[in-house]
């Protein structure tokens, strides 16, 4: 008599959950019996999105987040805020109910969950696609213990939710199944928009998926039944819930400056070697030394397993065969039921898209152009995750399919020895790769750390005889700015996590931004509050408070302009995590363009003519380039600047015309616009010797440039001069780039020239605007 255990669905299902409740149990360990102990990850994005919601869930409700982005804040889309959770933690800690105190424990049991009940779901598609129930439950154990998704845990938790792309599958299948009713459409479209306030990918994940199975259903059947009426109906399933997403955004987001193009569309993208061979240590650095793979994208993983791999390959080699004998229908149209042929192509699809496929070949980028909104999804590679799952199901049923032919002809035992053998393997990847997971995690012990009241920064703060309510703001040093893909600054994760640690025990938000797609002109404001004295900083200006701001530096290096900072500031309090200061506005806002001015007026009578009407103190070779004879809508110190649509551009090219003695630093420098549609790309300054053999070449970022004018980021590059009489090439790379007055000068001298602006000339030292000449004390 069997087991009603073992032969029921049900029963099944209720020793699937047990044994996926034990490798959670033996992969977390104290993690799964105190959760509102331990981080998920303590550094980089995954402190972040704790901090985030933690700072929401206690001081903010509604729509806004501000405790970034000040003064601004942000809508609660951006900042990886998972809406669909943090909406209502925050509204019951303001209704009554005190929720702060067990925010982690409630996002990592809320992950834990739905890993939990992950196999459930796979099995309930196993089931669907016809493969025997225990064989179905090991294989779903399996493959939900290694999904790709573990791999963001302890970065991007909100990607981490793996039961959403089976669940999705599972009621696709249904609506295959049932296509005349409506309760499968409408709860595929609630899940869509529900993982969408999770995370903005879910969203369209599910829309891709569903609109790629109603393409290839419909070529596939369009010859056996009416097929447009039901695949239009998919269509409108699948656009749906991304239009009423799109008009909430549209409704509650003002904002218009936000980035159109973000960097790395065809760089976080899968390949074959993220999705057929190991990604997880040391399996990955062994693979990599034999068969001598490339670095794999870390946004690509999406790992199916050795014996998936295998199996990959079998089909391969079986899909060149077939399409040698010119049965090509039979690989378009395989033999296995119909939801699982289509599922796998539908899948394949999402995969060629997730290594930016068909945006490589010729004409692609013509393509990228017209997407629209959708090229705000740059990391494509997370699109191969429905190919994991898929495929991997796929590969339970190609073994399934082999025991079967082996057992009709007499060889049973030979189909339940390979069926061991790819469970045996198939465990023991999804088990490194959930305990590596499971012991990671087990280590980032430190919540209380981060969210006591005990040993606080506002107890630092009194400890000094001072309260958090005398500052307005903390800005944190070394400085981190993340998010327009214009500026990127993340020097320290130290700095990071103690200044959002202190933000949140005090309240005070940060003079800083790390969320998805934030303003280009809000960034280039908070960025330019740690510029140079020569840099003016009208945001100080439209700060809503006189209060001083609290400066946290960890003890991390900091650069020049960051110690100039210091400098003016007064120290508060100091212990082996940070140092306080506190910085009045006036000191963060002082620049040196009065004091340079007066010098400009004492040094006047003796200053050299140069090149391009400039001025300088010594003989020393000096070229400008002012770019005032091109046309140009925008402009920084005069009409007229250098405009390139794509590539490489040539800003200058020459002779340094320096002295047979001379071998010292110049300093090149360029403004560049930051409201183009990319990024800021780099400057590169390469030297020739009389040969033209290229003897020195330097790049330099322009991203991580502090040096901020209205719309204008200063880009520059030192370099040693190699040979005296060499020549001297400017390039920039960028899409897009309106680039304006190239400057080159050595470093010990210095080089004024005139900013034509009525009613006064404004005066220019080393290529920054000091101000009227009327302020110097200069008569025109």
């Amino acid at each position: 008599m069997k087991s009603p255990l073992f032969s029921t669905d049900k029963g099944v299902r209720v020793l699937l959950l047990a044994a996926s409740a034990l490798v959670l149990a033996l992969s977390f360990g104290r993690v799964v019996w105190h959760p509102n102990e331990y981080f998920f990850g303590n550094a980089g994005d995954a402190i972040r999105a704790y901090y985030i919601i933690l700072y929401y869930v206690k001081y903010n409700v509604g729509l806004r987040f501000t405790g970034m982005n000040y003064p601004y804040g942000e809508h609660i889309n951006f900042p990886d805020m998972q809406p669909l959770l943090a909406y209502p933690l925050s509204w019951l800690q303001h209704h009554g109910v005190p929720v702060e105190g067990h925010v982690i424990g409630i996002l990592n049991c809320f992950t834990l969950l739905l890993l939990w009940l992950t196999p459930l779901m796979l099995f309930a598609i196993a089931r669907r696609l016809g493969l025997p129930r225990l064989y179905a439950a090991a294989v779903a154990l399996c493959i939900a213990y290694m999904a790709p998704q573990l791999e963001r845990l302890d970065s991007h938790g909100s990607m981490g939710y793996t039961v959403l792309v089976p669940l999705l599958w599972y009621l696709l299948l249904r609506m295959q199944a049932a296509p005349r009713r409506w309760l499968w459409p409408v709860l595929y479209g609630v899940v869509s928009l529900l993982g969408g306030l999770l995370h903005t990918y879910f969203l369209l994940v599910g829309a891709l998926f569903l609109l790629a199975y109603a393409l290839v259903w419909a070529l596939q059947e369009r010859q056996r039944q009416p097929v447009w009426p039901t695949a239009i109906r998919w269509a409108v399933t699948a656009l749906l819930p991304l239009l009423l997403f799109r008009g909430w955004l549209w409704l509650t987001d003002a904002l218009t400056d936000r980035p159109e193009n973000p960097y790395g569309f065809f760089v976080y993208t899968a390949s074959p070697f993220t999705v057929f061979l190991p990604t997880v240590s040391p399996l990955r650095e062994a693979i990599r030394a034999v068969l001598h793979t490339p670095e794999p994208t870390w946004e690509g993983f999406a790992y199916v397993g050795l014996v998936a791999t295998v199996v990959a390959l079998l089909l391969l080699i079986r899909t060149g065969r077939l399409l040698g004998k010119g049965r090509w229908r039979q690989v378009l149209r395989p033999i296995a039921p119909v939801a699982f042929r289509t599922s796998l192509w539908a899948a394949i699809l999402l995969l060629l898209l997730s290594m930016a496929l068909p945006f490589r070949l010729p004409g692609g980028e013509w393509l990228l152009e017209r997407l629209g909104p959708l090229k705000q999804f740059r990391s494509l590679g997370r699109f191969a995750w429905v190919f994991y799952y898929v495929f991997s199901l796929y590969t339970a049923y190609f073994g399934y399919q082999l025991y079967r032919y082996l057992a009709q002809r007499g060889a049973a035992g030979v189909g339940r020895t390979i069926l061991g053998v790819m469970l045996l393997f198939w465990g023991l990847e999804a088990g490194i790769q959930i305990s590596t997971k499971g012991q990671q995690i087990q280590q980032m012990r430190g919540v209380s750390d981060f969210v006591s009241e005990t040993g606080s920064y506002r107890d630092k703060l009194l400890s000094v005889g001072r309260r958090a309510e005398e500052f307005q703001a903390i800005l944190p040093l070394p400085y981190f700015n993340i998010g327009t893909d214009k500026l990127s600054f993340a020097n320290s994760a130290n700095a990071q996590y103690e200044s959002e640690k202190a933000s949140f025990n005090t309240q005070l938000p940060l003079l800083a931004s790390h969320m998805a797609r934030a303003s280009v002109g809000h960034t280039l404001q908070l960025v330019q509050l740690v510029s140079t004295n020569f840099v003016d900083k009208p945001l100080v200006r439209l700060l809503p408070s006189r209060k001083p701001v609290l400066l946290v530096t960890s003890h991390d290096a900091l650069q020049y302009n960051e110690q100039q900072l210091v400098n003016r500031a007064r120290k508060l309090y100091e212990d082996t995590y940070a140092v306080l200061y506190e910085l009045p506005l006036d000191s963060l806002a002082a620049t040196v363009h009065a004091r340079q001015l007066r010098l400009f007026a004492q040094r006047r009578p003796t200053l050299l003519p140069g090149p391009a009407g400039t001025l300088r103190t010594t003989r020393k070779p000096v070229i400008r380039a002012s770019f005032a004879g091109r046309a140009a809508t925008r402009a920084f110190l005069s009409p007229g600047a250098f405009i390139s649509p794509d590539g490489f551009a040539q800003l200058y090219r020459g002779p340094l015309t320096a002295s047979p003695a001379d071998t010292g630093r110049y300093e090149v420098s360029v403004w560049i616009n930051a409201r183009t549609e990319y990024g800021l790309g780099n400057l590169q300054v390469k030297q020739y010797n009389a040969k033209g053999e290229q003897i020195d070449h330097q790049v330099t970022d322009t991203s991580h440039s502090t040096e901020i004018v209205g719309d204008w980021v200063r880009a520059t590059v030192h370099l040693q001069v190699r040979d005296p009489q060499a020549e001297v090439e400017v390039l920039y790379e960028n899409r897009d780039l309106v680039a304006d007055d190239l400057l080159i000068r050595p470093l010990d001298t210095d080089v004024y020239f005139y900013r034509a602006t009525a009613p006064t000339r404004q005066v220019v030292l080393n290529n920054y605007p000091l101000g009227p000449e009327a302020a110097s004390g200069i008569r025109p």
